[in-house]
């Protein structure tokens, strides 16, 4: 099997009504281990969900883009596919897609939203996430604000893609949320610190969050894909790198 061999997983998240789809490299020379998967070397994962926005116009919306592995290797360095393991440290081994994995999202968001139906994908906002977890965790100005919104606009150029924006309606937590290594998810009231509840696992903990939230309209970049891109992707499929 080539080092670069990759493989997409799906799950549907019952308990949340989101899709999880996660990119593999089962042949990769080191191994990770990702702290939210039982899975060893994904080299990211998105979580997907269908709506209609607010003109009753369906949409895949693209919940979550991230990479566990490269957000850990970003904080804590890499070490070589030589070495046995990181002495006793976090450090995480070398893997491909250090500054382009977000645009191995958008790859992977299009593939799902064509097996599914759709030609409109939708992309949060930074402040979604922040307002989620109460904290700017892992760089979602970044990421959503900037990354992203570059890519999609270079596929846009390329390809005849639409881009525009629509209104959704969201939950807004009413409460924080963060992971505690070897505890589970920490639940605060917003303006409480003394008030805590502790969630172990993932889906459950981001069910109860959107329950207890308040519904609002949320804008959202909509990535619409044209006939020229969806026969690309449909008869050659994912490339890992580059843009068909």
């Amino acid at each position: 099997m080539d080092t670069y061999s990759y493989e997409i997983l799906g799950r549907w998240l019952e308990d949340t009504g989101r899709w999880l789809t996660v990119v593999g490299l089962p042949a990769w020379p080191a191994a990770f281990d990702n702290s939210h998967f039982e899975l060893k070397n994904l080299v990211l994962h998105i979580r997907t969900s269908e709506w209609k926005d607010t003109k009753d116009q369906p949409l895949l919306l693209i919940d979550e883009i991230q990479s566990d592995w490269h957000a850990r290797g970003r904080v804590h360095g890499y070490y070589g596919l030589s070495a046995l393991a990181d002495e006793g440290g976090n450090a995480v081994p070398e893997a491909p897609f250090k500054k382009e994995w977000h645009e191995l999202g958008i790859k992977l968001a299009i593939v799902v939203a064509l097996q599914s139906g759709h030609r409109r994908v939708a992309f949060t906002n930074s402040h979604v996430h922040k307002s989620r977890y109460g904290q700017d965790l892992e760089g979602f100005d970044l990421l959503y604000d900037q990354l992203i919104p570059k890519a999609l606009a270079k596929l846009a150029a390329k390809f005849k893609c639409t881009l525009q924006a629509a209104m959704i309606v969201i939950s807004k937590p009413t409460d924080n949320i963060r992971y505690k290594n070897g505890v589970g998810w920490e639940l605060r009231k917003h303006g409480n610190n003394d008030e805590i509840q502790i969630i172990k696992n993932q889906v459950v903990a981001m069910r109860y969050l959107q329950s207890r939230g308040q519904q609002k309209q949320e804008e959202v970049r909509v990535f619409e894909l044209s006939p020229e891109l969806v026969d690309l992707v449909q008869n050659k499929g994912m490339p890992l790198f580059g843009w068909w």
